[in-house]
């Protein structure tokens, strides 16, 4: 009996958009500076040469000239980059007013061969235009909606629903997607022809502007230049030789002073590097990542004064972004700059004047406060997707008072939030602050440990820390307090900072992997304070609302949500004893050990 032929899952179906739109915008196998003559890009000089240049190839070319595009890239990232760190692009793309090529233009003869009947039809479907498109940095196209309203999105969320706007939201949520840069695009297109009259190889030749707007975050102001003239080399396929001769010509052509003028191969094809590079900007945003260099033998007062002096950068970078509330995640970072200052202050006090530990763990304990209510409502605020999944969709649907609510408060606490950064305290204790560790960095601290290499102190303090978190943990069976769970969080929170202060003092690899053993943990005792915490806030909201009658149905919503944040926070309790085994493993005593623990 024959066999049956195996079974195989058939590929999905080419997406129509994303073929038309490849064909419209091709990824160019190479770019090239265009010469320059006389001190600017010689654009025409430059068609010239090339021409003369594959007239001579054996067989012989000729340069054709098709037409003229101009199109506009509105691109968006979010303020620390996510989108360029996970390797892509995001803009609004629109057609900027496109003439058609007449097929004798200069400086070669035009001959339209069948592939640019192909490029025509796809070019008039991507005109239909404005596109959202997603591009990974190679140039191909990743995903794209069409997007007639021409404004980028401010969220991920605002993208309509399906893959593309799931994918995104991975990468970007919560954080808005700002105004990156904008770029104005002129290319002249042409085809390279055989004596067939056969386009081998396209030719664009570009031009433009880029353009950027103050960030409401900061960080950027207005700025604009022309971009430095380019040629891409587009690829027609069955023609390889034509194309690596072609590329060779050019490439001769655009070598001033013997010197290669081929762009960087890990520039994005997108323009947007160089765009950025226009404007003065790099790409990948400001990240938000506590990574301080630090000398081993280093004083311990001196290295203390650098890590407090990058904590005091770092709310800095956020506080535009805090005052504006572009996006929760200014507040966040805001947070935890100040929190990790606080740490640190008793970390390293012995290495700190006495009184400036006394005076500033009370002034950032202050801010800590004050930034505090904003920051419980923005999570509440990020949480009613969540809230709405966790509940039968026709009782997710009336926590919209609830959400209303919670918009309420949060625009009136974020409100005083920006008060109490416009006090005179606030403004006394970022300058006194610096002005401390300035003094601690000129002229030392009157301290014990001031003079100890920080490496000894850092090993001493993260040691201790490591110990309190595992005789604490170990005491935590499943009828203890959740007030000690609670404790042993804030515990294994300032181990963490240890870790992130002193990492830079051990091999990065080492520290990585203690951090990550300390996150499953730390994941599991943020989750069973948070789910408590909402609980008693779901029963204070449910106060407010209950004054209201037409509110009954959220109310009734709000029991539901309630008792699933029960259920959740029961779970992670059940869950706590192997979270806390896989951190208390041998391997990894051994390597706190090894690392960390003073010597005799």
């Amino acid at each position: 009996m024959p066999k049956a032929p195996p079974r195989t899952t058939p590929a999905p179906p080419p997406n129509p958009t994303l073929v038309a739109l490849a064909r419209a915008f091709p990824v160019p196998t190479a770019r090239y500076a265009v010469p320059t003559s006389g001190g600017s890009a010689d654009a025409d000089g430059t068609v010239a040469r090339i021409a003369l240049a594959v007239a001579a190839l054996d067989p012989p070319l000729v340069v054709a000239q098709r037409g003229r595009e101009s199109w506009r890239w509105r691109y968006v990232d979010t303020f620390d980059g996510l989108l360029h760190r996970a390797g892509g692009t995001l803009a609004v793309v629109a057609p900027a007013g496109t003439a058609r090529a007449k097929a004798d233009g200069a400086p070669g003869k035009g001959v339209a061969g069948p592939d640019d009947a192909a490029g025509r039809d796809a070019l008039d479907d991507a005109t239909a235009g404005p596109w959202l498109m997603w591009q990974a940095h190679d140039g191909r196209i990743l995903d794209a909606v069409a997007w007639p309203d021409g404004s980028p999105p401010a969220f991920a969320r605002d993208v309509p629903a399906g893959a593309f706007r799931d994918a995104l939201a991975v990468i970007a949520e919560p954080r808005r997607l700002l105004a990156l840069v904008d770029v104005k695009a002129v290319y002249r297109t042409y085809g390279i022809v055989d004596g067939e009259g056969k386009t081998v190889v396209r030719l664009r030749l570009g031009a433009g502007t880029a353009t950027t707007e103050a960030s409401p975050a900061g960080g950027s102001a207005r700025s604009s230049g022309e971009l430095a003239p380019w040629i891409e080399v587009l690829a027609v396929r069955g023609y390889d030789e034509a194309l690596a001769a072609v590329s060779d010509a050019i490439a001769q052509l655009s070598k001033p002073g013997g010197k290669s003028a081929k762009l960087d191969a890990s520039a994005v094809p997108s323009l947007v590097v160089p765009a950025l590079a226009t404007v003065g900007l790099k790409p990948g945003g400001v990240s938000g990542k506590f990574d301080v260099p630090l000398s081993a033998d280093a004083r311990a007062d001196a290295a203390s004064a650098t890590i407090f002096r990058a904590l005091l950068q770092a709310i800095r970078t956020s506080e535009p972004g805090t005052r504006a509330d572009v996006d929760p995640e200014f507040l966040h970072d805001f947070r935890v700059a100040v929190r990790r200052t606080r740490a640190g202050l008793t970390l390293l006090q012995d290495a700190l004047p006495a009184a400036v530990v006394e005076h500033f763990k009370a002034e950032f304990g202050w801010m800590g406060a004050v930034t505090g209510p904003t920051r419980d409502l923005d999570v509440y605020l990020e949480n009613m997707p969540a809230y709405r999944a966790a509940l039968p969709p026709e009782v997710g649907r009336d926590l919209g008072p609830l959400e209303a609510y919670l918009r309420t408060r949060q625009a009136s606490a974020h409100a005083e939030l920006v008060g109490e950064l416009d006090s005179p305290r606030y403004a006394a204790l970022l300058a006194d602050w610096s002005a401390a560790l300035d003094d601690i960095a000129a002229n030392g601290a009157d301290a014990p440990a001031a003079a100890e290499p920080i490496a000894v102190l850092g090993a001493r303090r993260t040691w201790r820390r490591f110990k309190r978190v595992l005789d604490d943990g170990r005491a935590i069976g499943p009828d203890t307090a959740v007030g000690a769970l609670h404790q042993l969080r804030i515990e294994a929170k300032k181990l963490r900072y240890a870790l992130e202060f002193f990492r830079r003092l051990v091999p990065p690899a080492e520290a990585d992997a203690l951090i990550g053993s300390l996150k499953g943990l730390q994941d599991n005792l943020g989750t069973l304070n948070d789910m408590g915490v909402q609980q008693g806030a779901m029963r204070a909201f449910a106060a407010d609302l209950g004054r209201r009658p037409s509110n009954s149905a959220a109310l009734l919503a709000m029991g539901w949500l309630t008792h699933d944040l029960h259920a959740r926070e029961q779970a992670c309790r059940l869950e706590f004893a192997a979270r806390f085994a896989a951190f208390d493993t041998k391997d990894n005593r051994q390597r706190y050990e090894r690392l960390f623990r003073p010597r005799r």
